[in-house]
């Protein structure tokens, strides 16, 4: 009797709607094809394909209930605009507008699509895993490019070197200095400098009091503690500490020849402290190779030479050879013998007398 209302039951309504009017939420707007939505089982199932309308349900909105989005029963003003239905989620309180897909997807309203490529500060290295808000801390979003905006509490260098930090640091990690170019600074990275790392210069942050004195850095590698003052690079070069290329006889008037050019610095130089000027005297450095035990005087070159101490001057018969300190004529004649032999007589003498 519920739906055959009279005893002939011919009449009786084919139509949803025909007996459902008075449960119709909708109010007869969407028609009287109730069956297009609902289903026999239970009024309440819905088997509406949204797919077929002009808003496809993705992401969660699968998953919403139909009352949450469709307030009234005339369900086709139903608004399409996120912000219509998110208004009261919008964190950004209407300012960047009612797009919210512009950014947000339907999946997740935490999971961000804004496409950052197509801004004027496009998100490379690092910046791509940091969180929107980590930068846009407050509205409006458009906030400075400058690195200094965001990053400076870290600024080691307490803003002393300007807010463009890209001109040293990249994306890829606050410690990658790698952009700067020392070609362009007042003191220019040459051999082995190019090699040093910026922190064993750059003691400190403020890398514009950095001393360009070569002392100031390599006072622990001074052989010649000070005393010749700062500027090693008078006699040092950047490609090593070990010079090799001193001008000896330009530089201190003492010409190395022969064997003296074959030695070692430090086997004249024996303190290293160049300043104390080294004697020129042959015996100064040769006393323990002499034979003559000191009798021949201090003028080892009268009769040797840098060539080698056992290569001896030829002598001729009747050569005068006069040492001005000892006011001695030494006269010899083939009949003296070896000149090692040779002992200096009394200077009233004047004569060099054979063993």
């Amino acid at each position: 009797m519920k739906c055959h209302k009279n005893p002939q039951l011919r009449d009786t309504p084919k139509t949803c709607v025909e007996c459902h009017k008075k449960v119709d939420r909708h109010k007869g707007i969407l028609g009287p094809e109730c069956s297009q939505c609902h289903t026999l089982k239970d009024w309440k199932e819905i088997q509406f394909d949204h797919n077929k309308t002009r808003f496809t349900l993705i992401g969660k909105h699968q998953k919403t209930d139909c009352l949450k989005c469709h307030t009234t029963a005339a369900l086709k003003t139903t608004p399409k605009t996120c912000v219509e239905c998110h208004k009261k989620d919008d964190y950004h309180k209407g300012k960047l507008g009612r797009e919210c897909d512009r950014c947000h997807t339907a999946v997740d309203w935490k999971q961000i699509g804004f496409d950052h490529s197509k801004t004027l500060y496009p998100l490379t290295g690092k910046h791509v895993d940091v969180s929107c808000t980590k930068c846009h801390v407050k509205e409006p979003y458009k906030i400075p490019s400058q690195c200094s905006s965001c990053h400076q509490k870290d600024d080691k260098h307490k803003g002393k070197l300007g807010d463009s930090c890209e001109n040293c640091h990249s994306e890829k990690g606050w410690k990658d200095v790698q952009k700067f170019d020392h070609q362009k600074a007042s003191f220019q990275l040459l051999d082995k400098h190019r090699d040093v790392r910026c922190s064993d210069c750059h003691k400190t942050a403020l890398f514009k009091d950095t001393s360009s004195v070569c002392n100031d850095c390599h006072i622990k590698d001074d052989y010649h503690k000070g005393h010749f003052g700062k500027k090693c690079e008078v006699c040092h070069t950047a490609k090593t500490w070990k010079r090799d290329d001193f001008d000896h006889a330009k530089e201190t008037g003492y010409a190395l020849v022969q064997k003296h050019g074959l030695l070692k610095c430090e086997q004249c130089h024996v303190n290293q402290l160049f300043i104390q000027r080294t004697s020129r005297m042959c015996v100064r450095c040769h006393q323990k190779d002499d034979i003559h035990e000191g009798e021949l005087g201090t003028r080892c070159e009268i009769c040797h030479s840098e060539v080698g101490f056992k290569v001896i001057k030829r002598i001729s018969s009747g050569e005068n050879y006069f040492d001005p300190r000892k006011r001695v004529r030494m006269v010899v004649s083939p009949k003296d013998g070896p000149v090692a032999s040779l002992k200096i007589a009394p200077e009233s003498a004047n004569r060099v007398q054979s063993k």
